[in-house]
């Protein structure tokens, strides 16, 4: 349902563990205060957004931004969580929306999708969903044993260290929005504390306060397992490019994309077993999103062409992007499964730089040297 460089995107910059913390704990604090959180900066507000609800033009933003991503050859799974990418940037201008409208769109609006799209999925397509995406990693693990053999052999390696950071990445994802949700929850609960105060009332004024303790603790609970989490993917990160660099050394690009597919492959099955699971539990969006609801429903049809388009299909049979799959636009609406919603979809892209150390050499200056012209 999310990457520290030096430009604060959430990419690692060695040797700046400090900095980690405090641009990821920035990142969920300022999208759980949602339009209602920069009072001193009010032109970052998404606009047209009132008291954190979701109205039906946000859709419209939200669907307009994935289509205009599309057109300028964007993917789902390429996209950051914050859209700083390159290519982001010019969906962004494409469909004349704000950054920072999307970056608190986004989660909110395909985590009520998903939710909506559970109550409509059936038991059959999951399977199905579920079957085909296992039926291609387990090609994609045939093709990178074949190439093992007479090939290098990191390529397993890199596989493995993908393998793990998918299951880091959902960790961290679901901890992200946990986060988001306890801080939307509080900032109810801290008006109703403000009411009561107001109002004298001492038992209401009580009850408000201890919920609030218990928002602010569960909050501090997720928010510090989602940056532990970011820590281990950082470090999976790097040996990633370790690895990537001795491959593309040795001119493994084909064993390269075996990997990357089955990667993508692996993040969609992730989605579909989260699905699977939450409808089985009878999983409900929770009651704090009640408002936006009805204005994400009036779009889910539109929603689910765009995203089938821009290639988040989990592996359903339908939608067209770099999964290669394609499926009848008659049906697109009905048979994307629910996890194509997914509010931990898309995964932050983390770029971990190196730390590259440059001898410069400064030749000493003759002192006795006139700078002045020879008279």
């Amino acid at each position: 349902m999310f990457p520290v460089s030096s430009r604060r995107e959430g990419y690692l910059i060695p040797g700046r563990r400090d900095e980690v913390v405090q641009v990821r704990r920035h990142e969920v604090e300022r999208l759980g205060r949602g339009v209602r959180g920069h009072v001193e900066r009010p032109h970052e507000r998404p606009r047209g957004a009132h008291r954190g609800v979701v109205k039906e033009k946000h859709g419209d933003d939200l669907i307009a931004y994935f289509k205009a991503l599309k057109k300028v050859g964007g993917t789902w799974h390429g996209q950051t969580r914050s859209a700083l990418s390159d290519v982001e940037k010019k969906a962004l201008n494409e469909g004349s929306v704000d950054r920072l409208e999307i970056e608190w769109l986004k989660p909110r609006v395909l985590y009520i999708a998903r939710h909506l799209a559970l109550e409509a999925a059936s038991d059959d397509t999951l399977e199905k969903a579920e079957k085909k995406t296992t039926e291609k990693i387990a090609a994609a693990r045939r093709k990178m044993e074949d190439l093992m053999k007479n090939g290098p052999k990191e390529i397993g390696e890199l596989d493995d260290v993908e393998a793990d950071l998918v299951k880091t990445s959902r960790e961290e994802s679901d901890e992200f929005v946990a986060a988001l949700i306890c801080r939307i929850k509080m900032t109810d609960a801290q008006k109703r504390n403000g009411d009561a105060m107001s109002k004298g009332d001492n038992e209401t004024l009580k009850k408000t306060t201890e919920e609030l303790d218990g928002l602010k603790a569960e909050r501090k609970k997720h928010e510090d397992a989602a940056i532990e989490l970011a820590r281990k993917s950082d470090q999976l990160r790097r040996r990633q490019l370790e690895i990537t660099e001795k491959l593309q050394k040795v001119g493994a690009t084909d064993g390269m994309k075996t990997v990357a597919g089955a990667n993508e492959a692996r993040r969609d099955l992730e989605e579909i077993k989260g699905a699977r699971k939450e409808k089985a539990a009878g999983s409900k969006a929770d009651k704090v999103f009640d408002p936006s609801v009805a204005a994400v429903k009036a779009k889910l049809v539109d929603l689910e062409k765009a995203l089938a388009a821009l290639g988040s299909l989990t592996g359903g049979g339908c939608g067209a992007g770099e999964s290669g799959t394609v499926c009848d636009g008659d049906t697109i609406a009905t048979s994307v499964p629910p996890g194509a919603f997914s509010a931990c979809t898309p995964r932050p892209t983390r770029t971990p730089t190196r730390k590259i150390a440059t001898a410069a050499a400064v030749v000493a200056m003759n002192r006795k040297t006139s700078c002045l012209p020879v008279s």
